[in-house]
C-alpha cells in the first residue's frame, strides 16, 4: 500500500517568537493545524525536523554562523511551537534533529526505512526558513522515489522576498495548493451558472476586455460557463491602444471573430470632455493625475452599462483581491460592476487560474499597467504583487516600510469603497 508523508521544517520557537521572532509563523499555524485535522488520514506519518545546535559547535558550522544562535537543543527555543505539537497524532509522528539547513538525501532515506516507509508515494513539504531549509530540503529530497511537492500556503520565509524567488524556481507541477486552481474553477463555474439560472435568468453577461490577465480571465469564465452566445466582450480603447490585439486574442481563444468584438472608442468622448473641463475649471485637465487615470475608467464603465442596458445584459466586474486591498482600481470604474469571479483571488492565483484553462501564455503573464504612464502597476505601487499577495493570504512579515504602505492604502481603501458616506447617529423628524 503506498504512503504519504507531511514533513515540517523547524516550526520551533526560535522561529516564531524567539530568537527570528517571526510573526507570520504564528498566524500560520492555525490554519496548518487544521488542515492537518481534515488530512488525518492522508498521512501514514508526519516528520518533524528540528533545527539543532550547541553553543560549543556553532562557530564552526559555515552555515550556522550567518545567524544569531539560535535553536539550542533542549532550550525553549527548539522546542516544536505548542499549539503545532497539541493538534498532532503522537503516534504518527517523528522529530529528527538537523544542524544544517537540510538534511542529505541518504539520511532521508534512513529515516523512511525506520518509520517503516518502504513504498513512499507522496511526500508533501511545509515549515519556515523557506529560502533556506525547506528549498534545500526539497531538493535533497528529489532522488527518492516519489512525489515531492511544497504547500505554498504553509511556507514562510525569514527574508519573504528570498523566499518568493526560491519557491519560483520550484516547477509549478511540485506545488501543491490548497486551493487548487481546479478546485477555484470548478466553483467559479459552478456559481457563475447558477448565478445566471436565477437573479440573472435571461440575461447576458458584459465584460470589458482589455487583453490583460484578469479580463482575459473573466471572459474565458464566462463563455465557459454560459456559452459564447450569452458574452458579450467588449473592447474599449482610447484613441489608439498598443496592445489592441492582445484583447483580440483572448476574444479569438474564445470563439469570436473580431466582427463579434463590440469595439468602442472612447477618445471621442474623452476630448470632448477634456475640452470643456479646461475651459469651464480653467485648468489643464491633462496635469492632474487623478483626473487622467480615473476618468478614462468612469467612461468605460458608463459604455459597459449603455451596452447592458440596449442588450439586456449585466456588467462583470474583473478586479482581482490584490488591487482590491490597496484600492488599486477606480472608484465607479473598473471597481464597479453587477457580479464579480475572481474578486477574493489574489493576482497569483489569478495567474494559476490563467495557466489551468490554458490561456495563452503572455496574457496570463503579461505586467499589468494602466495603459497611460507607462509604467506597470508595481512600478507605481512601490512593491510587487508576489509580496503583497503574501502579505494577504498569511501577514507574511515583510520589511516595516512595506508593510506600512500596505497598511495605508488598505486603510484609505475601506473609505473609497464605501459607496456614499451618510450621517451617522442623526436622526430626522418628519412633520407633516
Amino acid at each position: 500500500m503506498s504512503q504519504n508523508v507531511l514533513i515540517i521544517i523547524d516550526l520551533q520557537n526560535d522561529f516564531c517568537n524567539g530568537v527570528f521572532k517571526n510573526e507570520a509563523v504564528g498566524k500560520m499555524i492555525p490554519g496548518l493545524c487544521r488542515y492537518i485535522k481534515r488530512n488525518r488520514n492522508k498521512y501514514s506519518k508526519i516528520v518533524l525536523t528540528q533545527d539543532t545546535h550547541s553553543p560549543s559547535t556553532y562557530s564552526s558550522n559555515p552555515e550556522s554562523k550567518q545567524f544569531p544562535i539560535h535553536c539550542v537543543k533542549d532550550s525553549f527555543g527548539w522546542k516544536i511551537i505548542k499549539p503545532l505539537w497539541k493538534c498532532l497524532d503522537k503516534n504518527k509522528v517523528k522529530c529528527v534533529e538537523k544542524s544544517k539547513f537540510a538534511i542529505s538525501t541518504n539520511e532521508w532515506i534512513e529515516h523512511f526505512k525506520s518509520l517503516g516507509l518502504d513504498d513512499l508515494n507522496k511526500i508533501d513539504i511545509v515549515g519556515t526558513a523557506t529560502e533556506y531549509c525547506v528549498y534545500e530540503n526539497y531538493k535533497a529530497l528529489q532522488y527518492l522515489n516519489a512525489n515531492v511537492s511544497i504547500i505554498p500556503e504553509f511556507c514562510v520565509g525569514l527574508d519573504p522576498e528570498k523566499a518568493i524567488e526560491c519557491l519560483k524556481m520550484i516547477p509549478e507541477s511540485d506545488k501543491w495548493y490548497i486551493y487548487s486552481a481546479q478546485k477555484i474553477y470548478s466553483r467559479i463555474m459552478r456559481y457563475t451558472q447558477r448565478l445566471f439560472d436565477t437573479e440573472f435568468k435571461g440575461l447576458k453577461a458584459v465584460i470589458g476586455v482589455s487583453g490583460g490577465k484578469d479580463s482575459s480571465v473573466v471572459l474565458t469564465l464566462l463563455v465557459r460557463a454560459l456559452g459564447k452566445e450569452n458574452v458579450i466582450p467588449v473592447a474599449i480603447p482610447n484613441g489608439e491602444q498598443k496592445d489592441i490585439s492582445d484583447t483580440y486574442e483572448i476574444c479569438e481563444f474564445n470563439g469570436y471573430s473580431h466582427e463579434e468584438v463590440v469595439n468602442v472608442n472612447i477618445s471621442t468622448v474623452m476630448n470632448a470632455l477634456n475640452t470643456e473641463l479646461s475651459c469651464k475649471m480653467e485648468a489643464d485637465v491633462n496635469e492632474n493625475g487623478r483626473y487622467k487615470t480615473n476618468t478614462p475608467a468612469r467612461i468605460r464603465m458608463t459604455v459597459l452599462y449603455s451596452i447592458a442596458a440596449l442588450r439586456n445584459g449585466v456588467v462583470a466586474n474583473t478586479c482581482n483581491l490584490s488591487e482590491d486591498y490597496v484600492g488599486y482600481s477606480t472608484k465607479f470604474g473598473d471597481s464597479a460592476g453587477d457580479f464579480a469571479l475572481i474578486n477574493h483571488l489574489t493576482v497569483n492565483e489569478v495567474v494559476r487560474l490563467g495557466e489551468f484553462m490554458g490561456l495563452p501564455d503572455k496574457l496570463v503573464h503579461k505586467a499589468p499597467d494602466d495603459g497611460m504612464c507607462g509604467k506597470t502597476d508595481e512600478d507605481n505601487l512601490g512593491f510587487k504583487y508576489a509580496v503583497l499577495d503574501m502579505f494577504i493570504r498569511h501577514e507574511c512579515l515583510i520589511p516595516d516600510d512595506v508593510k506600512a504602505k500596505i497598511m495605508k492604502m488598505h486603510e484609505s481603501n475601506i473609505t473609497k469603497s464605501k459607496l456614499c458616506l451618510i450621517p451617522r447617529n442623526v436622526s430626522f423628524k418628519l412633520k407633516f
